[in-house]
């Protein structure tokens, strides 16, 4: 007995033996209703959708799948077909994948979920244990630290909705410790930690990695200040701290050249993704200072309370809610221990707390208008994309968790039964922390999806359209096939082309007007199974869950397949419709029509077109349009594969005439627009063309 108390009592035992199985039994009660179906439920407390916990099985499978098969997992083409969709910036959660990859090949990804699921809380809390027990020193004081940093109410509601991805905060300890390293001895191997944590959270959560860059820029700024007047230990500072940008950098440029070079882009028009459509995300997920006094949201006794309170003020959104102990005790910690914390630790965390109020002061769901400092990370590219602040409370999080080691760690030298009061300690942290465990969500089963071939030519239309539903990403998975949807978090245009579920008339009618219908088609059933011929798109799958009002008439023209209560299954026939299919983007006005039948559709200054291709290698197309204009006009075809525009004039006002000219394209779609120079100002609008009618046809032209 004495030998095994000795081995506890090691250093060695104790951080990779005691910590790691301690919290991993004090996790059991909280899945426990889970283990027996790891295997086909996720461990969450999903009701009617689990849209992100599909995200994040769709994300390990596709990993897993695409590593076994030896190719890049950035880049897919089964969703978003068939432009596809770059993965990098988005819920990819690589760190994780990677990871998790030998389980998802032998159990499944639902399984490899539930594992990651249990794996983040373990580890989140051994990685702050472990950086407390190295920056204060006190074994007992570090382990619940650990418990108060991965069991906050905020890190446990996020487990209840299926966002694995933001369940790994292991690496904010760790980046804290690397950079304490290097404000204290100036190791190297700070540097080479830093680096490991930073790309560890970057590749995990892309929240989390632009939040740790943020926090290092601004910790490197209060480093150089206080060491100015010591040039040789500046310059070796920032020495290391290049050196862990580099380490950074290297693996991340290549995706990230792109963002910060964009090329050739679509100009400006109404509709796009601009600033404020980021401010409303971002205000609407802003902390606040009830932040640090709300009781815990996920309680048996009071979280539903919690709750209810907050959706008077935000009835979309939830709190960020950290637990009144860590709270608590970080303020006594800072009281007791001011001298042995660093002045920088403080000064990071009212940086921190001041940067998760958003970019405008919020009182009780009100913007008062008020701008605040994370506005400025809104000008810097790619910060931007990190449209939760909030998030920021949970770097803040592993600081205030320090904190409270250090209260436990003075008031055990002070109190006369640091045992006993202990105990108390511990019954008062498990009170207020105790959460609702996680139930099985099980996918709902379909004989639709079994009677999709799996892994076979032709693409899958989910409808109606939703980029909010994350069922389409476990349809995905089951069948494996491409789809015309996706569910992803960022559809910035330079990461995702959503043009063809947008506009293609047929999909568009499906639940708005037979009206909406393009100048390009006159019937939305016959525009529907062309588009689907042309794409080879076999099956369109019709979700029944959403109750929204749909048009049936659209489907006429597909062979029934079979349905269950929740969806229904078509096939398209067999037609002989090949060749590109041109569909209207931004840009355009509705479609107009005269008295004798003929229609047209007025462009604004700028008219935007996709152009997709079923070819590969991509052929040159030559588009055809057929059009008028009110005045003379100055018009170009352009596009982001075009090096320069075709320019040409128009002299004949009113006169509809034909208009072909030949385009390179580079791949399957292809943003194209025209861009009238000298618009007509009508009484109530800048018009450019009027459109009768647009077509593209390829030609045996192939780009070298």
């Amino acid at each position: 007995m004495n030998i095994i108390l000795q081995r506890i009592r090691s250093p060695h035992w104790w951080r990779w033996g005691v910590l790691p199985l301690s919290y991993t039994l004090l996790c059991i009660p909280f899945f426990w209703h889970t283990f027996a179906t790891w295997g086909s439920d996720l461990a969450t407390r999903c009701q009617v959708r689990c849209d992100s916990g599909w995200e994040n099985v769709w994300s390990l499978w596709w990993v897993a799948h695409q590593l076994q098969l030896g190719q890049s997992p950035f880049y897919t083409a089964q969703m978003f077909y068939p432009h596809g969709a770059d993965l990098f910036w988005q819920i990819l959660m690589f760190a994780n994948g990677l990871l998790m990859t030998p389980i998802t090949l032998i159990w499944g990804p639902v399984f490899a979920f539930n594992l990651l699921a249990l794996f983040s809380f373990v580890a989140s809390a051994w990685a702050m244990a472990l950086c407390a027990e190295q920056i204060v020193g006190h074994r007992w004081g570090a382990w619940i630290a650990g418990v108060l940093y991965t069991f906050a109410p905020f890190h446990v509601w996020m487990a209840y909705w299926g966002f694995a991805e933001r369940l790994s905060l292991q690496y904010f300890p760790i980046m804290l410790y690397a950079l304490w390293e290097l404000s204290r001895q100036q190791r190297w191997r700070g540097v080479w930690i830093g680096a490991f944590a930073i790309l560890g959270a970057l590749l995990s959560s892309l929240y989390y990695g632009l939040f740790a860059l943020t926090y290092v820029v601004i910790w490197a700024g209060l480093m150089t200040w206080r060491d100015r007047a010591d040039r040789a230990r500046l310059t070796r500072f920032w020495v290391q701290l290049v050196s862990m940008a580099a380490l950074v950098a290297v693996p991340i440029m290549p995706f990230a050249w792109h963002i910060f070079v964009p090329g050739k882009q679509l100009p400006a028009i109404d509709g796009g993704v601009g600033l404020s459509d980021y401010l409303i995300r971002q205000k609407d997920f802003s902390a606040s200072f009830f932040t640090f006094v709300t009781p815990g949201i996920t309680h048996p006794l009071w979280g539903d309370a919690v709750l209810a309170w907050y959706r008077q003020f935000s009835p979309s959104y939830w709190p960020m809610s950290l637990g009144l102990s860590v709270v608590v005790l970080a303020a006594i910690g800072v009281y007791w221990a001011r001298p042995q914390i660093a002045s920088w630790w403080l000064t990071m965390t009212g940086v921190l707390v001041v940067l998760a109020l958003g970019p405008r002061l919020m009182w009780f769901g009100t913007d008062t208008g008020i701008p605040l400092p994370y506005d400025i990370l809104n000008y810097i590219p790619l910060v931007k994309l990190g449209q939760r602040p909030n998030h920021f409370l949970l770097v803040a999080l592993a600081q205030l968790a320090l904190f409270a080691a250090y209260a436990i760690q003075i008031g055990a030298q002070r109190v006369r039964r640091p045992y006993l009061w202990g105990a108390v300690l511990l019954g008062v942290i498990g009170f207020e922390l105790w959460p609702l465990p996680l139930q099985p969500f099980a996918p709902t089963p379909s004989v639709v999806y079994d009677a999709i071939p799996r892994q076979q030519r032709g693409a899958v239309l989910p409808l109606p359209f939703d980029l909010d539903d994350g069922n389409v990403l476990y349809g995905q998975w089951y069948y494996q096939r491409p789809i015309i949807s996706g569910y992803l978090p960022r559809l910035n245009p330079e990461l995702v082309n959503t043009g063809l579920l947008q506009g293609a008339d047929g999909v568009v009618q499906f639940t708005q007007p037979i009206t909406t219908l393009t100048v390009l088609n006159q019937d939305p059933a016959t525009a529907l199974t062309t588009m689907m011929d042309r794409l080879d798109v076999e099956y369109l799958l019709y979700d029944k869950r959403f109750g929204t009002a749909v048009n049936m008439a659209v489907l006429d023209k597909l062979q029934f397949v079979v349905d269950d209560a929740n969806l229904a299954l078509y096939r398209r026939p067999p037609q002989a419709a090949t060749g590109a299919l041109v569909v209207l983007n931004r840009g355009w006005f509705p479609p107009e029509q005269d008295v004798a039948g003929r229609r047209w559709q007025w462009s604004a200054p700028i008219g935007a077109f996709w152009v997709y291709q079923p070819t590969n290698p991509a052929r040159a197309a030559v588009i055809t349009a057929r059009f008028s204009v009110p005045a003379p006009m100055q018009i170009a075809l352009d596009g982001v594969a075009l090096r320069q525009p075709l320019e040409f004039a128009v002299n004949q006002p009113q006169m509809v005439r034909r208009y072909q000219l030949l385009v390179f394209s580079t791949g399957l779609a292809n943003d194209l627009w025209w861009h009238i120079h000298t618009p007509f100002q009508s009484a109530d609008r800048d018009i450019g063309i009027a459109l009768e009618d647009l077509r593209a046809d390829l030609t045996t032209l192939v780009m070298k």
